[in-house]
C-alpha cells in the first residue's frame, strides 16, 4: 500500500509569462505543472487578454481579475507572487492574512527595504514560508558556462560581473 501524497493548491498571480506549456524562464506555470504535489487552482491578472491566453494554454483554470476574490475562491496553500514588483508587498501581505502556507516571489523581491520589511512581518506574523525564485540560473547559456568553468576553463574564478538588459530592477 502506497502513501497517499498531498497535492497543494496554487494561484499564480501575474501570468503574462506563462502563455507556452514549455519550461522558460518566468514559467512558473510549467514548473508547477511539472510537480505532482501541486495543481494550480486559480490565476489572476489584470490584462483580460493574458488572462484568456493562459485558459487557452493550460486549460479551465479559473481566471481572476480580482487578487482578493481569487485568494476567497481558491483557498490556496501557496501563492506565487509574478506581478509587478511594486504589487509584491500588499499582495503577501493578503496572502498570508488569507492563510496561505508559502508564497513564491518572482524577482526582485520589493523596490524598497519598507517593502521587504512588511513582507517579512506579514510571512513571520502568519507563519509562512517564502521562496525567492532566481530562475536565470538554469539557463542553458549559465549551466553550459557554470560547468565549463568547473572544467577549468579559465582556472580560478576571483568574481564575476554580469551585465543585462535594460529593465536593471530586474
Amino acid at each position: 500500500m502506497s502513501a497517499r501524497r498531498a497535492t497543494y493548491k496554487v494561484a499564480i498571480a501575474g501570468c503574462h509569462r506563462m502563455l507556452a506549456r514549455t519550461p522558460q524562464s518566468h514559467n512558473w506555470a510549467a514548473a508547477f505543472a511539472a510537480v505532482p504535489e501541486t495543481r494550480i487552482a486559480g490565476v489572476f491578472d489584470k490584462g483580460a487578454d493574458t488572462r484568456k491566453a493562459f485558459v487557452a494554454c493550460w486549460g479551465d483554470i479559473p481566471a481572476y481579475d480580482d487578487y482578493d476574490r481569487m485568494l476567497r475562491e481558491v483557498q490556496p496553500d501557496i501563492v506565487c507572487i509574478a506581478t509587478r514588483q511594486t504589487m509584491h508587498a500588499e499582495m503577501a501581505e493578503k496572502a498570508a492574512a488569507a492563510g496561505v502556507r508559502g508564497i513564491h516571489f518572482e524577482k526582485p523581491l520589493a523596490t524598497t527595504m519598507a517593502e521587504v520589511d512588511r513582507i517579512e512581518a506579514a510571512c513571520r506574523a502568519h507563519r509562512v514560508a517564502v521562496v525567492f525564485g532566481v530562475d536565470r540560473r538554469w539557463w542553458t547559456a549559465a549551466v553550459d558556462l557554470r560547468k565549463r568553468l568547473r572544467d577549468g576553463l579559465v582556472g580560478d574564478v576571483q568574481a564575476v560581473t554580469g551585465y543585462g538588459l535594460p529593465q536593471l530592477i530586474n
